[in-house]
């Protein structure tokens, strides 16, 4: 189960470095559309290829089209910022597994929807409890074969 978390984990590390990749791109192309000559060659296309429109829904059209661009972006950036946590958290992973960590890691992989982050945070908290268990069994064995020494 060890190694199906560590596999997990680098799964996710890839992921989120194409996903925090993509929505960087995403916003950059929302924010290119909020440029005015933008604006008004949208405005021109919606004209032409929407000739029964008035101009009272065309400007409908591209306040709504404007509402939705300012949605897109505050989205992207906010799920690049979870990915880059993402990202964070399995190096960290990687180097060190705590309880703490891996909680941390389920939280950021389902903020930004790398489901492998989740599944890899699960796996290593079990794999964690398990490690304990043992640890607590071996101490409760070996102290009565201390005490008969």
């Amino acid at each position: 189960m060890k190694k199906v978390s560590s596999v997990f984990l680098k799964v996710a590390f890839i992921l989120s470095i194409v996903l925090a990749a993509l929505c960087v791109v995403g916003a950059i192309c929302s924010i290119i559309c909020f440029i005015p000559a933008v604006q008004d060659g949208i405005r021109l296309l919606i004209e032409r290829f929407a000739s029964t429109l008035t101009p009272q829904e065309i400007d409908d059209i591209m306040i709504a089209f404007n509402a939705s661009l300012g949605s897109t972006i505050g989205s992207c950036f906010m799920t690049a910022v979870f990915s880059v946590g993402n990202i964070i958290v399995v190096r960290i992973m990687q180097q060190k597994v705590t309880k703490a960590a891996c909680i941390v890691n389920i939280v950021f992989g389902i903020l930004s929807g790398v489901i492998f982050n989740a599944v890899a945070g699960i796996l290593s908290i079990i794999v964690l409890s398990k490690e304990g268990n043992k640890k607590a069994e071996d101490l409760v064995e070996e102290k009565p074969a201390e005490e008969d020494k």
